[in-house]
């Protein structure tokens, strides 16, 4: 009877022990998705290209070069195209998406042409990696991880 009970309490012991441990790996890996999802302007960006020496009606075929890199896939981000009018202000917007970025490459999408631009400005307006749970932009309330999806 007493090699049972102290075996009993070995198992009970051992389950405890591993299931910390798994507890404990759960925890690290969502501060790492935490620390990632919080920066995620350091990893996903358009890549730098000279918009501004466009000239006027040469806005056909402009392509977007965003850099995804992050070790997970990016499914959707979303750049605002801001075209600009001979004079400096923005009388058009459209808004490009682009899908299924892979880890650690670059995906480009087309922004529409545009006959009267002389230049563009352009910005990220969403992003959304469903394995990081990121949603940019954020409507997550904890300002701990604002960019969680809901």
């Amino acid at each position: 009877m007493k090699l049972n009970s102290t075996f009993t309490l070995a198992c009970l012991t051992l389950t405890v022990m591993i299931g910390y441990y798994v507890y404990a790996g759960q925890k690290r890996q969502e501060t790492v998705l935490t620390t990632v999802r919080n920066n995620w302007t350091n990893y996903v960006y358009m890549e730098t290209t000279n918009y501004a020496d466009i000239k006027v009606g040469e806005t056909d075929g402009l392509q977007i070069p965003v850099r995804n890199n992050m070790n997970f896939v990016v499914d959707e981000v979303e750049v605002t195209v801001g075209y600009i009018k001979e004079g400096g202000e923005i009388y058009k917007e459209e808004k490009v998406a682009i899908f299924n970025i892979p880890p650690n490459s670059v995906k480009r999408g087309n922004a529409p042409s545009n006959l009267r631009g002389t230049s563009v400005q352009l910005k990220i307006s969403k992003v959304v990696s469903h394995s990081l749970n990121l949603c940019y932009p954020g409507s997550n309330r904890d300002y701990r991880d604002p960019y969680r999806c809901n």
